[in-house]
């Protein structure tokens, strides 16, 4: 077959896949606001996403093994890679759902590596046959690693209906002659199999309940984000600058000027000339001096990208209180988001509320003196972050910093009283 033949087909491939996948994206945004009209729509969403990364991890395998190296075949084994990468955002978010109350088993998920593309071959139809035929195990959900980029420790995770990991497994897929023989395995149990929770089964109408119990606890949950310490309190953004930059076709300076946002609509039909390397290069310059302000020790500005697998706080992009469009877009990296941050904006605003900053090689400690003691934060490379590819108002992070030092403050307290019998915090 000649090369533009093969092209042809990989491109009509990839087209396919896109629309699925905006069709998938869809669906989760229905699970997302609760317009579900089929509850089975939500137990066999991972199935149906699992399918379309197989189909996509296929072709890859094939792109690298026939396909002869040039330019164009890194170009469609970057096209078919960023597929999966959206795909394992979409699997996030419903991840996320099932493991929203075990934020720590999601950090220890982090510590491993990352699970690659999608399994292929028989290993593939092994993990795709088992959820299929399998949604509900041992009475409780399962949830397919395969599909995140957040859960990297086995190959699935058994969940109870209220929410609770119980455990992790693996799936092994042997060939005989005729069939394929699936083998499951409970590597790690976090709560043991005689442990006292509620079994479910497929065919139990409480199952809808509860998952819908789930999703309207979800709502609004980045309005008022639980915080590392159960911290609630009410976040201001700026979203509206993504939309903002897009309509406008060029860079925009946020309200309190700490920040410049450029979207690049990549199916705006002038992309090409309007989102040249040179043409952002000149806007993003010319705005610069706008976010630099003269009063500060330094101006250093942190260039970001908000990628499709961003996470605040552990919430997938996907989660995150933006319009639906807006998300879509991003999602299908139709719109490509680049922040550029002042970060003396933020330091600025904690030494306003009597913070020492500290500036170290490769992070940015904060202190201060509250009742004779110090306290502060080691690190704040995550507060940073909400100010980037988060983008939360400055007013905002320096709001999260302090209630969080508050309720450390508090916790140290108790934890003190609970040890002496009395109070020994002045």
């Amino acid at each position: 077959m000649k090369k533009e033949e093969v092209m042809e087909q990989l491109n009509a491939f990839i087209d396919e896949k896109k629309q699925k996948l905006q069709e998938i994206i869809k669906i989760f945004f229905d699970i997302k606001y609760l317009r579900i009209e089929k509850n089975e729509v939500i137990i066999s969403f991972q199935e149906t996403l699992a399918e379309v990364m197989y189909e996509v991890s296929s072709r890859y395998n094939v792109l690298c093994m026939e396909f002869p190296d040039c330019d164009e075949k890194e170009y469609y084994k970057n096209m078919m890679k960023g597929l999966i990468y959206q795909s394992k955002a979409i699997g996030d978010g419903y991840a996320w759902l099932f493991y929203r109350k075990n934020i720590e088993a999601i950090r220890e998920h982090l510590k491993h590596e990352d699970n690659g593309l999608f399994p292929t071959r028989n290993g593939g139809i092994g993990e795709i046959e088992f959820i299929r035929k399998n949604k509900i195990f041992e009475g409780c959900f399962v949830i397919y690693h395969s599909i995140t980029s957040i859960l990297r420790n086995g190959d699935f995770s058994l969940i109870t209906a209220d929410g609770d990991l119980v455990g992790i497994g693996e799936i092994k897929t042997k060939q005989t002659e005729n069939e394929l023989l699936i083998d499951v395995y409970i590597t790690q149990r976090i709560i043991p199999y005689d442990h006292e929770v509620e079994r479910i089964a497929i065919d139990d109408e409480r199952i809808w309940e509860r998952l819908r119990k789930q999703l309207e606890q979800q709502e609004n949950i980045f309005k008022v984000q639980s915080i590392e310490l159960k911290l609630q309190m009410d976040l201001a953004y700026v979203y509206h600058l993504i939309e903002e930059s897009v309509d406008k076709e060029k860079a925009v300076v946020s309200d309190d000027c700490s920040m410049i946002v450029f979207v690049v609509d990549i199916e705006n039909e002038n992309a090409q000339s309007k989102y040249s390397p040179e043409t952002i290069s000149d806007d993003i310059i010319s705005l610069t001096p706008s976010i630099l302000n003269d009063s500060f020790i330094n101006n250093k500005i942190i260039q970001s990208k908000l990628t499709v697998d961003e996470r605040l706080w552990e919430l997938p992009l996907i989660w995150w209180d933006l319009p639906e469009h807006v998300l879509m877009n991003i999602l299908l990296e139709k719109w490509l988001v680049f922040t550029w941050f002042n970060e003396d904006y933020l330091l600025n605003e904690l030494r306003k509320k009597g913070f020492e900053i500290n500036r170290k090689k490769k992070y940015i400690s904060i202190e201060k003196t509250i009742c004779n003691k110090k306290v502060g934060i080691d690190d704040l490379s995550m507060y940073v972050k909400m100010a980037t590819t988060g983008l939360v108002e400055v007013k905002s992070v320096v709001d999260t910093i302090e209630k969080s030092i508050d309720c450390s403050m508090k916790k140290y307290k108790e934890l003190n009283m609970n040890c002496t019998g009395q109070e020994n915090f002045h």
